[in-house]
């Protein structure tokens, strides 16, 4: 299937210039109306970060001369202060300090470490803990579930950590309900769920345009692609390569070790949104110096073409 509204921006080009300027041409808005005092103001864009988001707003208060009313700018995961209000968040602090009592108390069982760890060491290992529980989190996973295929596969000093890990990723989320909290990736996931959800209600057939995501996070990359289905929904990736061949791309997705490759996590999003290299438009243009970058980052078995590549 191929799809509408895909672009992106090499990294040649500046991206919030660009961006402003496509806006204003009229090329991100899928054939909308430019004209009267307010046909701006009815363009959504969805950024990142707050910076990239004041940024963008100086950016088109320049080129307007600060007399015209600007898009709505916002970021992935919504304005708080305009939506139904989430459970309150855990804080880093308090998080911390409830699993470092879990490790001190595991440290100084018999199931525990040889030599038990100081306050010092606690402290990092609760942190770490901390980061495991936002990345299951972040992927959709089960906390009070662990895999079953890794019983008995692991080496035993790692049977130990799991004998941690079991019983302590179900407390964290009884911790949690029973204070009427939520941690703050699970705060993320639901605002993106709920932007991805109420997109076709809110915006109808006005210009939707989400720019700057690589959808690395699942929720996010379901908000793209909730955006994308959108009449005039735009998707604006960073860095997409466009010179890739359908070959590359799928080389990207399924070959072996190319998980840390700079196009792995675009490649993944194209194949969610059900697209391909072709479908995405490139808006900065051609230049030598992000050709050159491409074939650096070529993937491992097309290194063989740099010869050719450099005599031509």
């Amino acid at each position: 299937m191929s799809r509408r509204g895909l672009y992106t921006i090499a990294p040649h080009g500046r991206f919030l210039d660009l961006l402003a300027d496509r806006v204003l041409d009229g090329r991100l808005l899928g054939g909308w109306e430019r004209s009267g005092p307010f046909w701006l103001s009815d363009v959504t864009i969805i950024l990142p970060t707050r910076r990239s988001r004041l940024v963008l707003a100086e950016l088109f208060a320049t080129r307007l001369g600060g007399a015209a009313l600007l898009p709505d700018i916002r970021t992935f995961g919504g304005e708080s202060a305009e939506e139904e209000p989430l459970p309150p968040q855990a804080s880093v602090l308090e998080r911390r300090l409830t699993l470092s009592r879990l490790v001190r108390q595991f440290a100084l069982s018999a199931d525990g470490f040889a030599s038990p760890p100081n306050a010092a060491e606690v402290l990092t290992l609760a942190d770490s803990f901390g980061q495991l529980i936002d990345d299951l989190t972040i992927e959709g996973g089960d906390l009070g579930k662990l895999d079953p295929l890794l019983e008995g596969s692991l080496a035993e000093n790692w049977q130990d950590v799991l004998k941690f890990l079991e019983p302590a990723l179900r407390f964290w989320p009884q911790h949690l309900a029973a204070s009427g909290k939520i941690d703050g990736a699970e705060r993320r996931n639901r605002q993106l769920r709920r932007q991805a959800d109420t997109a076709p209600l809110l915006y109808g057939d006005r210009p939707v345009i989400a720019a700057g995501s690589t959808g690395s996070i699942p929720a996010t990359a379901d908000l793209l692609g909730a955006i994308a289905d959108l009449p005039r929904g735009a998707i604006v990736l960073p860095g997409l390569d466009t010179a890739l061949t359908p070959k590359q791309h799928e080389m990207l997705i399924e070959g072996a070790n190319t998980q840390g490759h700079p196009q792995y996590g675009l490649a993944k999003l194209l194949r969610a949104l059900g697209a391909g290299i072709a479908d995405v438009e490139e808006l900065a243009g051609p230049s030598p110096r992000t050709e050159i970058m491409r074939h650096a980052l070529a993937p491992t078995e097309e290194t063989a073409r740099w010869s050719s590549a450099r005599a031509a």
